[in-house]
């Protein structure tokens, strides 16, 4: 996964999305500082910066993404940091 993107419509980094390959996410999420959900969405795994239509301020913010490895189909999760400039 990235550790930082730009969404202000340059063409460049304007979504957070992880690439990833051989897996099968169960569940994405963004979240601020305080836990609280920003983004909630498994099929499309990009995020715009935005909250309710509302841009996010420039910040730290916190991913989680759930997945099943399809080899032996454990259940992981993954969490990290995301920087959001503006």
């Amino acid at each position: 996964a990235p550790d930082c993107f730009t969404p202000n419509n340059d063409g460049l980094n304007d979504f957070f999305e992880p690439k990833y390959f051989n897996i099968t996410v169960q569940d994405f999420k963004i979240l601020d500082r305080l836990g609280d959900v920003l983004y909630d969405d498994k099929n499309t795994c990009s995020w715009d910066g935005k909250y309710k239509n509302k841009e996010c301020p420039q910040g730290v913010y916190i991913f989680r993404i759930v997945y099943t490895n399809p080899i032996n189909t454990i259940v992981l999760e993954k969490f990290g940091k995301i920087v959001l400039m503006r």
